[in-house]
């Protein structure tokens, strides 16, 4: 269980990526490389022992693009606090939260660099998540929101070494993605097995990416998945909500049973109204995935369980076992200590002022 004194590393974590694609737009636009040995692959030609994917002609290729919303932009009230100068306390625990960070920072450096993730018990490391340097991409944020700029150049530089590109039939992204299987032509294919927060976390940094650069392409890629959990919302075995396993190649999903706002979802519902505020408000989608979906969650997973009975509210997990039964798992874990802050936001962007007491609650518990 986390301190008190680690929680704020959420919140700093919370947006990963989004930095790494402003500062990388502004770059030089010719394709990356990445060096192959002479004739390691034979579909697509290598030239110059180096592989573009640029010359990779795609299996699926789309006939038209999903534009970026247009329309009037809304109204959106701001939710950021006006801070004042930090007392001391307060600079010695952001001072220790970057203590733990560069800690943290200094294994992957020196036992992992450019794998996956730390084996932190054998110093070694692990590639899990298709082996393109998953904690590299994701701490290019925080460590530059940490002023940490000579690791944050030194990160940059290598992500020039990674290279991907997805092309499978239905346009859903492949999670797991092996990158040299593709790279050789191997057909490409969604997983039947995918966490929800996997498949519903790119919104904000490929429409960032559309915003940014003009091309659509980014923001058709996520805009084809949105609308897929669009479709599937009302369907699932717990309507308004998605089930932390999806199968993308299905049109509803699947039917796992097991939902939570929690570890393997939650970023999915944490992203929604984010969206939102990127697009500025003359989109509704997003406004009203959200709203059906923290309705859901407020009536079947937030709920309090203490010897004092505290004022407070924790998310469970749900499993649902038909339509008239549910399994109650009373557990509170850190991974849905988001939900105050994100239910905070929903209740000023959407005026929905009785959320926010509900959001204190929330925070409270994580406490």
């Amino acid at each position: 269980m986390l301190t008190k004194r680690l929680l704020p590393v959420y919140a700093l974590t919370g947006v990963a990526l989004i930095t790494f694609f402003y500062f990388l737009s502004s770059g030089t636009s010719r394709p990356t490389l990445v060096d192959l040995d002479p004739g390691q692959f034979n579909h697509p030609p290598a030239k110059n022992a180096q592989f573009q994917w640029s010359s990779r002609t795609e299996n699926h290729p789309l006939l038209s693009l999903i534009p970026l919303p247009a329309g009037a932009s809304a109204k959106i009230p701001s939710i950021q606090n006006k801070f004042t100068t930090g007392s001391s306390a307060d600079e010695k625990r952001r001072q220790a939260v970057k203590e733990t960070f560069i800690r943290a920072w200094k294994g992957y450096r020196e036992y992992a660099w450019l794998k996956d993730e730390l084996a932190p018990i054998s110093g070694g490391s692990r590639n899990h998540f298709g082996g393109w340097a998953a904690t590299l991409v994701d701490s290019l944020d925080t460590l530059w929101i940490m002023d940490l700029k000579a690791e944050y150049e030194e990160t940059v530089e290598a992500v020039k070494d990674i290279n991907f590109s997805t092309d499978t039939p239905n346009r859903m992204p492949i999670t797991r993605w092996q990158w040299k299987g593709a790279m050789s032509g191997e057909p490409q294919k969604s997983a039947n097995g995918t966490l929800s927060a996997e498949l519903g976390s790119l919104s904000l940094e490929f429409t960032r990416l559309s915003l940014l650069t003009g091309d659509a392409k980014f923001f058709d890629a996520i805009q084809r998945i949105t609308d897929r959990f669009e479709q599937a919302q009302s369907k699932s075995k717990l309507p308004g909500m998605w089930p932390t396993v999806v199968n993308p190649q299905e049109p509803d999903f699947g039917g796992d049973s097991w939902f939570t706002l929690g570890a393997m979802a939650d970023s999915l519902y944490e992203y929604l109204p984010k969206q939102y505020m990127l697009l500025g408000g003359p989109s509704q989608q997003y406004r009203h995935l959200y709203e059906v979906a923290i309705d859901t969650a407020k009536t079947n997973l937030f709920f309090t369980m203490t010897p004092k009975g505290d004022d407070i509210l924790l998310s469970r997990n749900v499993r649902v076992i038909s339509l008239a039964e549910m399994e109650l798992d009373p557990q509170g874990q850190h991974l849905t200590c988001f939900v105050g802050g994100m239910m905070g936001i929903g209740s000023r962007i959407f005026d929905r002022p009785d959320d926010l007491p509900i959001a204190q609650k929330l925070v409270e518990g994580c406490l």
